[in-house]
C-alpha cells in the first residue's frame, strides 16, 4: 500500500503547531496507522513528542546541516522502515492486514515561509514541501480573529503557486460562534480538516531552548494521551488522509556495514543529555561503530569505549548531581590522558569544564577543560552558522555547517576549536586538544560525516592517527 504524506505548518511560531503535530501523529497511531514522523528544522526537542506517540525515532529535515539529497534520503529511508517492525509500538494495521494507509507526517518550523535571512525561502516549512513534493495543512491561531481570517488564508494559500495549501486547521477557538464566524470567512479556501478549541490540560511545559524533553517528565505520557484525545475529538482524520498525497520515489541505499570488529562509542544519554539527533547515531553504525549508551546521572562510569560522544541537554540542571558522580569524572580524565577521542556538544561541553554556576550555585564538573560556564537569564546565540576547524582539532581545516543555541557563556578556552561565522559575526568557539573537540556548534552527521567517521575510527583519520601515539 502506497505511503501517504502531508507537512504540518503554521503561518507564524506559537500557533501551537507542535501540539497539533503530536497528537495528529498519535491519533493516526491509535487507529492503526504507522506513523513516520518528522521535524524541519535543527530542533532537538520536539521530536522526542513524536517519538514518543508515533513508536518510531521522529528525524530532521535541514538544508543547511545537510546538503538536499541527504535530506530526501533521510526522508525516504524512514518511508521504507514503515514496513519493518515498530518497536514498542504495535505493528500498523497495514502490516497486519487492516489495511490502514500507512502516513509520514512532517511538522514544520516557524511559520510556513520563515526561513534563513536573506535566503530567499531556504531552510523553510514551504522549501521541505516542495523539495518532498507533500501538500501542506496549515494551522492558524483564531484567537484573535473572525473574518479576517479569510484573507490571512487567501494570502498564505496563494504566495507561492508551486506550493499546495491543501487543508486548514483553526487552532484556539473560543466556542461554536467564533467557529462559525471562521467557517463563513473561509468559504471557498482550502477546507478546515479541525476547529480545535483551547485547552489548558494539554499544554506542554517549556524551559529555556524550548519545551521540556519527554525524557524529563514523569506525567508526558498522560498529557500526551490527553493531547490525542483532544486531537481526535476535533479534527476530521479521514478529512486529514484526504487532503496528504502519495510519496513518490525511493532512496538511494546506504554502503553496508565494514566487516570486523566494530568500534565501541560511548554516548551519554539520559535527562542531562539528550539532545541527539537519530541519524547522528545511524550514521555512527553506518561508519562501523557499536553505540554504547550509559547514563552520567545514573552515577555510571565511562563503558569501555573507543570513543566519547556527549551531546547537549541540560547539565545546569541537574549539576548537583553530576558533580557527584566522581567515579565519571576520575574515567574521563585518566581516558582523555590516554588519548580516547571525546566529542561534546553544548551541554556536554559544559560537563566537560570545570564548572557550570546556576542560579546562586556553582557546581563542579568533569574538569577535563580549563573552562568555567555561567548561565545567563537570556538567550545569547541562536542559528545557523559557519564553521571552520582550527588549531589543533583533529580535523583542523574542514568546514562544517552547524547551529548554535545557546543561555550560557565559557570563559578560559584558550585553544578554540572552531572560527565562527554567525550573522556577520567571526568568533572563536568551543576548545579543542589533540583528542578532544568541544564547542557550543551543533552538527548533524549527515552533513558533517567527517566527525561521525573520526569517533568510529577510534580517533584515526585518513592519512595517520589523528593524535600523538
Amino acid at each position: 500500500m502506497k505511503v501517504r504524506g502531508l507537512v504540518i505548518a503554521g503561518t507564524h511560531s506559537g500557533v501551537g503547531k507542535t501540539s497539533l503535530a503530536t497528537g495528529l501523529m498519535g491519533a493516526l497511531a491509535r487507529r492503526g496507522h504507522a506513523v513516520a514522523p518528522f521535524k524541519v528544522g535543527p530542533d532537538y526537542i520536539d521530536p522526542t513528542y513524536h517519538s514518543a506517540v508515533a513508536g518510531r525515532p521522529s528525524r530532521n529535515l535541514d538544508t543547511w546541516l545537510m546538503p538536499e539529497a541527504e535530506a530526501v534520503g533521510v526522508f525516504r529511508r524512514a518511508i521504507e522502515r514503515l514496513t519493518a517492525p515498530a518497536g514498542a509500538k504495535p505493528a500498523s494495521a497495514e502490516t497486519a492486514g487492516g489495511g490502514r494507509v500507512p502516513m509520514a507526517v512532517v511538522e514544520g518550523v516557524m511559520g510556513l515561509f520563515d526561513g534563513l535571512a536573506g535566503g530567499g525561502g531556504r531552510c523553510s516549512t514551504a522549501e521541505m514541501a516542495k523539495l518532498l513534493g507533500l501538500p501542506v495543512v496549515l494551522v492558524v491561531d483564531s484567537s484573535h480573529m473572525a473574518g479576517s481570517v479569510g484573507a490571512l488564508v487567501h494570502g498564505f494559500a496563494g504566495y507561492d503557486p508551486d506550493l499546495m495549501v491543501a487543508g486548514l486547521i483553526l487552532n484556539k477557538v473560543a466556542g461554536p460562534a467564533h467557529a462559525a464566524m471562521l467557517q463563513e470567512a473561509l468559504s471557498g479556501s482550502p477546507p478546515v480538516v479541525g476547529v480545535v478549541p483551547r485547552e489548558a490540560s494539554v499544554q506542554l511545559e517549556s524551559r529555556h531552548l524550548g519545551l521540556i524533553p519527554t525524557v524529563e517528565d514523569e506525567t508526558i505520557n498522560e498529557t500526551l494521551a490527553r493531547l490525542v484525545d483532544h486531537v481526535e475529538a476535533h479534527v476530521d482524520l479521514d478529512a486529514l488522509c484526504a487532503v496528504a498525497r502519495p510519496v513518490e520515489g525511493m532512496a538511494e541505499p546506504l554502503p553496508g556495514m565494514a566487516a570486523g570488529r566494530r568500534p565501541r562509542v560511548a554516548v551519554a544519554r539520559d535527562a542531562a543529555f539528550s539532545f541527539y539527533y537519530q541519524d547522528n547515531l545511524d550514521v555512527l553504525q553506518e561508519e562501523g561503530a557499536q553505540v554504547v549508551p550509559f547514563s552520567p546521572l545514573a552515577g555510571e562510569g565511562l563503558p569501555e569505549c573507543d570513543a566519547l560522544y556527549l551531546g547537549g541537554g541540560y547539565p545546569e540542571v541537574y549539576a548537583a548531581e553530576l558533580g557527584a558522580n566522581f567515579a565519571l569524572r576520575d574515567d574521563l580524565r585518566r581516558a582523555a590522558a590516554a588519548g580516547l577521542p571525546i566529542y561534546a556538544e553544548c551541554g556536554g561541553y559544559l560537563y566537560l569544564g570545570r564548572e557550570i554556576e546556576y542560579g546562586s550555585a556553582r557546581h563542579p564538573m568533569a574538569g577535563l577543560l580549563p573552562t568555567r560556564a555561567t548561565m545567563a537569564q537570556k538567550r545569547l546565540r541562536m542559528g545557523y552558522i559557519e564553521a571552520e576547524a582550527i588549531g589543533v582539532h583533529p580535523l583542523a581545516g574542514a568546514a562544517f555547517r552547524g547551529h548554535l543555541f545557546h543561555y550560557s557563556t565559557t570563559s578560559g578556552s584558550e585553544s578554540p576549536a572552531y572560527l565562527v561565522r554567525h550573522k556577520g559575526e567571526r568568533l572563536n568557539d568551543g576548545w579543542a586538544g589533540a583528542t578532544v573537540v568541544a564547542s557550543y556548534v551543533h552538527l548533524h552527521f549527515r552533513g558533517s560525516r567527517a566527525i561521525a567517521r573520526w569517533l568510529a575510527s577510534g580517533g584515526v583519520r585518513e592519512g595517520g592517527p589523528s593524535h600523538a601515539s
